[in-house]
């Protein structure tokens, strides 16, 4: 099975967006929002819920964003991380639009590049991007294939494709009411394997939160999880997987529109716990801890500076 080369994945991509356009062109509205969450997509579907996930920050960061003046698209982001005693690292983040293509770049501290390209409404509701990547020292005519991407949004539909080397992959999302149910898979054009389909299922009414995914069909590797609000102010969450029978509880609380707290602990006594409060309007501060119950010498403590 031969990769197909960067032109054809583009045409390829380009003409599902519009097949799929056209079959849906009477259902074409803004994307469709349930009340307890965003935009449908594959990405959000699978989300864990806000206690439970992996972005406690327990890494040192002093992040300075600024938007410019060119167009409201136009932002630029510097994020200095402190790395060990004497090592800081960091990353620089700038997007801008130019005749209705969104473009944005990245620069990390090892000189690597990688950008993107998106235009949307090529036809209603499609969004193609086109990204790249460039190690630090690498040759332009050395930097790996680009990866393509489309996206189709109906009102109350998300398909999506993405190309990468010999990669395809590719996942559907549909929503009905406060119910979303998805599929997603990848598909090897040079070994011409597909892979065993992920699927998802959420319930979410804004208060009660209920959701599963499935890796494969085996049932070895499905993870189910419960999320509850309380008040708009306390949410507790807990999440069950069969594979290695893992477990984690958490809980978030919003003290008032600028202090908030959240925690978790899972079946391997790992506790984090993260807090945030919002300076000002255009400062925030941020802390994160993670400890092993089991081991306390097995910490760490990370404070993230955001300037606006």
């Amino acid at each position: 099975f031969s990769v197909p080369r960067p032109p054809q994945m583009l045409r390829g991509l380009l003409v599902v967006s519009l097949l799929i356009a056209s079959c849906h062109a009477d259902a074409l509205t803004q994307p469709q929002r349930l009340r307890g969450g965003g935009p449908l997509s594959w990405q959000n579907l699978i989300k864990p819920p806000v206690p439970l996930r992996n972005d406690y920050g327990t890494e040192n960061k002093f992040v300075i964003q600024k938007s410019s003046d060119l167009n409201e698209k136009s932002s630029f982001t510097a994020t200095f991380i402190r790395k060990a005693a004497n090592e800081i690292s960091h990353l620089l983040k700038g997007s801008t639009s130019v005749q209705g293509v969104d473009v944005q770049a990245t620069v990390d501290g090892s000189g690597k590049i990688t950008g993107e390209a998106a235009c949307k409404n090529l036809v209603p509701g499609a969004r193609v991007a086109v990204g790249g990547e460039l190690a630090g020292g690498q040759k332009l005519k050395e930097a790996p294939i680009p990866t393509f991407s489309g996206e189709y949004t109906a009102k109350n539909f998300v398909g999506s494709l993405k190309a990468k080397d010999s990669k395809l992959d590719g996942s559907a999302v549909y929503a009905h009411g406060n119910v979303q149910g998805g599929i997603a898979t990848s598909y090897n054009t040079e070994k011409g394997q597909l892979a065993e389909p992920s699927l998802a299922i959420r319930y979410d009414d804004g208060e009660h939160s209920l959701s599963a995914v499935s890796n494969g069909f085996s049932g070895e590797d499905v993870t189910a999880s419960y999320s509850q609000t309380i008040n708009n102010k306390l949410e507790l969450s807990g999440s069950f997987s069969t594979k290695g029978n893992r477990y984690s509880v958490g809980g978030a609380y919003k003290f008032d529109d600028v202090n908030s707290v959240r925690g978790k602990i899972d079946k391997d006594g790992i506790l984090n716990v993260g807090v945030s409060h919002q300076l000002s309007p255009a400062a925030a501060l941020n802390g994160g801890f993670m400890i092993d119950v089991h081991n306390t010498d097995k910490r760490q403590l990370g404070l993230t500076i955001t300037l606006s």
